[in-house]
């Protein structure tokens, strides 16, 4: 089902942090929110997920509000890769992906569970860390090891609507960046998610959004297809610089080269 924002608007500390978002994000798709620093990302998708509560208009998922949804039944609903986790004490590397089939646990975690958290530390190319304490890991290992926590999350769930990944690429090598988001898109496909995601680097978003929704100071200034929106005029808005917009020599995509002027 389609995760919609009807008219958000957030204020912290009486600064005016999102100002009347409306933006929809449909299922089997991989949308990405692009914006500078300070544009609203990441405090747009707190808000989608249910962790910060606007005060101003509704998140809808399908054809229910989130707040008609408990915390529990949320997790069910969907999975949530932050920007920032902070863990207390370590932990096996399995026993971290676990974590995220305890909404699906009655009792204690079972030999399936373990199935799927394995399945999901291949996916990521972890598989034979798990054995290892997390936090002998490097920071982009573990970052990987965190992204097959929250693919367990959703792993079998029927019931599974959405993945948000909040800048999900940070401390990433090239390769495991360009592995993560194709694996995103190849999940909403397979799956039939919504899978959102904040990203930094245009052509990323470029070459793997479906659909592509730009924000500045809080605002949403354009959405639409990579094909559609990415012109020099806009990022020049959301972001301060001149750019190129070709076509990528070898993949069906743009190619965005930006330079400072």
């Amino acid at each position: 089902m389609s995760i919609r924002a009807d008219k958000i608007s957030l204020q912290i500390k009486k600064q005016e942090i999102l100002k009347d978002i409306s933006w929809e994000a449909r299922s089997g798709q991989l949308s990405v929110i692009i914006g500078g620093n300070g544009a609203g990302k990441s405090s747009l998708l707190k808000v989608l997920t249910g962790q910060w509560k606007a005060q101003e208009g509704s998140v809808h998922y399908g054809n229910k509000t989130i707040d008609q949804y408990t915390q529990a039944e949320l997790a069910l609903k969907r999975a949530v890769l932050s920007q920032q986790i902070k863990l207390t004490f370590s932990m096996s590397v399995l026993d971290l992906v676990l974590l995220g089939r305890y909404p699906h646990v009655i009792h204690q975690v079972g030999r399936k569970d373990k199935e799927i958290a394995m399945n999901m530390l291949e996916k990521v190319g972890m598989q034979d860390f798990a054995k290892r304490e997390i936090f002998s890991l490097s920071g982009g290992q573990q970052q990987r090891v965190h992204m097959a926590r929250v693919l367990a999350q959703i792993g079998d769930s029927s019931k599974a609507q959405a993945l948000f990944l909040d800048e999900p690429t940070n401390s990433l090598d090239i390769h495991y960046q360009h592995s993560l988001l194709d694996m995103a898109k190849q999940v909403a496909q397979e799956m039939k998610l919504t899978v959102i995601a904040v990203l930094h680097d245009m052509n990323l978003a470029a070459r793997y959004a479906d659909y592509i929704a730009v924000m500045k100071q809080g605002q949403l200034i354009q959405a639409g297809t990579p094909e559609k929106i990415l012109n020099a005029t806009l990022i020049k808005e959301a972001f301060g610089v001149e750019s190129v917009i070709l076509e990528h020599p070898v993949l069906n995509c743009l190619q965005v080269i930006t330079y400072y002027s």
